[in-house]
């Protein structure tokens, strides 16, 4: 089986990225790029769909325990972003339990945007009925988010429906559109643009530094080409989010991960921006 998981230590802090899936990318679809050919240094992600992965993150620090994002990989088979041929792992809450970690021990999540490859593993089926997965948890997603979604958290058939509501109705939904302190360690960043109510994860410990960015970023390239963006991002916003993203991170020398970016990265200034550098040892 493929390694799904990677834990290492920052800080006081035990990070965990579990892989819940993989999505196909059309990129130069996605960033309106409509001669690809132009970009002879980027013909491999370019010219042809691209396989890219979907990670959460979970973290401990302090007894606290905190989930960043949380997809259901076999959702993904239900839609058009799914690769041929696509099997999908276990999910989230079976690879938190395969290292030990209840999914009633979580006391955060949360979600970084309202794309269902972020949430929809919030709940799960038994028996017919839907039960949420992480039932001690507070949940926080951006208001903004929220606001948008209204239609379809009313259709009985939409992930919205099925994910996002009973956590609602149970109380455990946080609607937040300014920063917010999750303890001394970590803080919660709006940085719209993907959507208009995004969010980013900073954890600080022992002078040690990382980001959790959600879908600021879904691919390497966009940090050497903070133009480029995928169509259904409110692009000016995101630029401001990516600026302000990158600023800080470039000064904290911070680590970096993003949902879609296999790798662990610090970010390496050049002469018309900055590059997402590849980490191979924490």
């Amino acid at each position: 089986m493929t390694q799904t998981l990677r834990c290492f230590r920052l800080g006081e802090a035990t990070i965990t990225i579990i892989n819940t899936g993989t999505i196909q990318a059309n990129l130069a679809k996605w960033f309106n790029i409509t001669d690809p050919e132009a970009y002879p240094q980027y013909t491999d992600i370019l010219t042809h769909a691209i396989h890219i992965p979907v990670q959460c993150i979970h973290i401990d620090i302090f007894g606290t325990s905190i989930l960043v994002d949380a997809c259901d990989p076999a959702v993904i088979a239900l839609t058009s972003f799914a690769p041929p041929n696509y099997q999908p792992p276990p999910d989230c809450v079976q690879q938190l339990t395969s290292i030990g970690i209840s999914p009633a021990s979580i006391d955060h999540v949360i979600i970084t945007h309202g794309h269902f490859d972020h949430y929809s593993n919030l709940t799960t089926t038994h028996r017919g009925h839907t039960e949420i997965c992480f039932p001690n948890a507070r949940h926080y997603l951006g208001r903004a988010d929220w606001d948008k979604v209204q239609d379809k958290l009313h259709d009985p058939d939409s992930i919205e429906n099925r994910a996002l509501l009973p956590v609602y109705h149970n109380g455990l939904l946080e609607l937040i559109d300014t920063p917010q302190e999750l303890g001394r360690s970590v803080q919660l960043l709006p940085a719209p643009g993907d959507t208009p109510g995004h969010q980013i994860v900073r954890m600080h410990s022992d002078g040690k530094t990382i980001y959790c960015l959600g879908d600021l970023f879904h691919h390497t390239v966009e940090v050497a080409h903070p133009e480029w963006s995928a169509y259904w991002s409110d692009i000016e916003t995101k630029q401001h989010s990516r600026q302000m993203l990158c600023a800080a991170a470039f000064d904290e020398n911070a680590l970096l991960i993003a949902t879609h970016i296999p790798s662990i990265g610090r970010l390496q200034q050049t002469d018309t921006g900055y590059i997402w550098q590849a980490v191979t040892s924490v």
